[in-house]
Formats: C-alpha cells, structure tokens, sequence
C-alpha cells in the first residue's frame, strides 16, 4: 500500500525532472502522481496539492539534517503556485526569484510566471500550456 512518504518521496522525483528554465507548480506534480489506494479520488486532488508542498516543505529539512548532495539536487525553487507565483515569503521567495531569474525565467511586476511558456510538461518531458 502506498504511503504519504513514498508520496513524497514521489513528488521529490518529479521535481527534480523540471529542467533549467521551466517551471511547474504543486497541483501539476500532484496530478502526476496516482492517490495511495483505497483513498477517495476527489478527497485525494483536494489535498494533494499541498502534500506536495508538504514535501518540499520537509525537504528543506532534511537537508539542513543530512546534508545530503542528492537532496540538495532537487530544484524546489522551480516549483510555483498554480497562478506561477511563490507560495513562499522573504529570503526563501528572493532566493527562489534569484534561481529562476538566473536560469532565464522572467518574473513579472507581480512576481510571477507566466505558466503558458514555462510550465514543464511532464507528460511529454516537454514545454506544456496545460
């Protein structure tokens, strides 16, 4: 049976295939992944947005734990809410807007994305509006 960890441990996965330059956001890497079985679909897609999240969320501490150079790998900062704005504040959202910025992502007045050109697709592994 599925579990919230390898949920996670999932979520991570698919970050980490969201190449320099594109984007993607909590919701479209949590329609990737299948609900953990026996669990209501329509009870799973209202929460698992935020488990992915959760994910990123918990990376970041397992980071400062283990020092881990895999975790380290994983490219959290090009993951967006699903307006293709930052989900986080201060220092974090002026980092995340620095690494976007440095791998040619533009940021407009708001702070945000344009989802339509630089959101990954992981479907095709490619650009995707969808």
């Amino acid at each position: 049976m599925a579990t919230w960890r390898q949920f996670e441990r999932q979520a991570l996965e698919l970050v980490a295939e969201i190449p320099p330059g594109r984007v993607s956001s909590y919701g479209r890497i949590a329609a990737c992944i299948p609900p953990p079985p026996g669990m209501d679909p329509n009870g799973y897609r209202r929460i698992a947005a935020r488990k992915v999240g959760s994910a990123l969320r918990n990376l970041g501490r397992q980071i400062a734990r283990e020092q881990s150079p895999e975790l380290q790998s994983v490219p959290w900062h090009r993951v967006l809410n699903h307006r293709g704005c930052s989900s986080l504040d201060g220092q974090a959202a002026d980092l995340q807007r620095v690494l976007l910025e440095a791998e040619g992502v533009l940021l407009d007045e708001r702070g945000c994305v344009d989802m339509v050109r630089y959101a990954w697709n992981f479907s095709d592994g490619a650009q995707g509006s969808g």
